[in-house]
């Protein structure tokens, strides 16, 4: 899924990506590439309730997040990373 082509009437940059019911061992998959292929301004992140809600192993969802995360920031130093 990667949202609109338009946004109030304007031309909306595709070059986003978003992946509904995602766990963070799907996500992980895509840091560095895909995902940061195109070293990306900003990088926003939303991960883990995922893995909540699908009972994916709960005590270790903190250490595969902090995975992905170790990933995304070496692999994006200057990206800016607000985190959702």
């Amino acid at each position: 899924m990667n949202g609109p082509a338009m946004v109030d009437g304007a031309a909306f940059p595709r070059a986003h990506e978003g992946h509904s019911g995602w766990r963070i061992d799907q996500i992980g998959g895509l840091v560095p590439t895909p995902a940061l292929a195109q070293a990306p301004h900003i990088v926003l992140r939303m991960a883990g309730t995922n893995d909540l809600t699908q009972n994916d192993n709960i005590p270790m969802a903190p250490q595969r997040l902090g995975a992905v995360l170790d990933k995304l920031f070496a692999s994006a130093p200057d990206a800016l990373r607000p985190t959702g």
